[in-house]
């Protein structure tokens, strides 16, 4: 048996496993690989589409050597196979009506779905002109215009309000009490509010995990934003980079360094390789 056989590392990458500018720090996928060749399992948790992660790091299959935990749980992602092992969707007419609402009364707010193909919305507005340019130039997965009536058949993993922090704000404290009985409200950044199906969280994809290797595993989670909480509340040993919501560290076992600093390789030459 190696000596971290049974250990598993899921990282969430914004703010995390990425630097600053979502740029790939040298240092963690170093420290990767000297864990992974002593039989450590490492993948990601986040709220990317499985599409925008290969963006992000090229061929995950060769970071990741786990399933991936994305789209904050509503997929289990396996990047070996190509295919998804576990799904969390929201009920596509639960969708429409809350984008209904949006548009309603919010109509400038941008507002997109990740869904198994990559990206959809009603209108291209606001920020979301950035983001889908940004996903079509970058290879991310499809991105689809479609009136909100026609949504029925989508498959939808969650759904992305997107605007200025103040924005958000208001918006969050007007539709999380008529609707918190049907999505799970998280914030992954001030400009994104972000919504699943109840029950599903990153959480939920540390659970599945944990059983999908027998229960018999150690798992280090690391995250540093709302959206990360519930995650690191049920792994072994919650982590965080210095550059965390002070949330996030409150309730931390280890609080290590920046992100830009390569807090997966401080935790791996800091924290695991001096106490396993």
């Amino acid at each position: 048996m190696k000596r971290f056989e049974n250990i598993l590392i899921v990282s969430d990458m914004d703010g995390t496993f990425l630097g600053a500018g979502a740029k790939i720090v040298e240092k963690n996928l170093d420290a990767i690989e000297k864990f992974k060749a002593q039989g450590g399992k490492f993948t990601f948790a986040t709220g990317r589409t499985h599409h925008n992660i290969t963006h992000a790091v090229g061929s995950v299959q060769n970071i990741a050597n786990a399933p991936a935990i994305t789209v904050n749980g509503g997929c289990i992602y396996d990047f070996s196979t190509g295919e998804s092992v576990a799904d969390f969707k929201i009920d596509s007419r639960d969708a429409m009506e809350v984008a209904r609402y949006i548009r309603e009364n919010f109509s400038d707010i941008g507002m997109r779905c990740s869904t198994d193909y990559g990206f959809l919305t009603d209108r291209a507005c606001g920020l979301i002109v950035k983001d889908f340019g940004g996903f079509l130039r970058d290879g991310c997965g499809e991105a689809k215009e479609m009136p909100i009536e026609e949504w029925e058949n989508e498959t939808i993993y969650k759904i992305v309000f997107r605007a200025e922090a103040d924005e958000l704000f208001d918006l969050r404290s007007k539709i999380e009490p008529l609707f918190a009985h049907k999505f799970k409200f998280v914030t992954s950044s001030p400009r994104f509010l972000e919504l699943n199906a109840i029950g599903c969280s990153k959480a939920v994809g540390i659970e599945f995990l944990r059983k999908y290797y027998g229960g018999n595993i150690t798992i280090y989670a690391v995250g540093d934003y709302e959206n990360d909480i519930e995650m690191l509340c049920a792994s072994d040993f919650a982590v965080c980079p210095e550059n965390s919501l002070s949330s996030v560290k409150a309730i931390a076992d280890f609080c290590l360094c920046d992100c830009n600093d390569g807090v997966i390789a401080d935790l791996y030459e800091n924290i695991i390789c001096k106490n396993s």
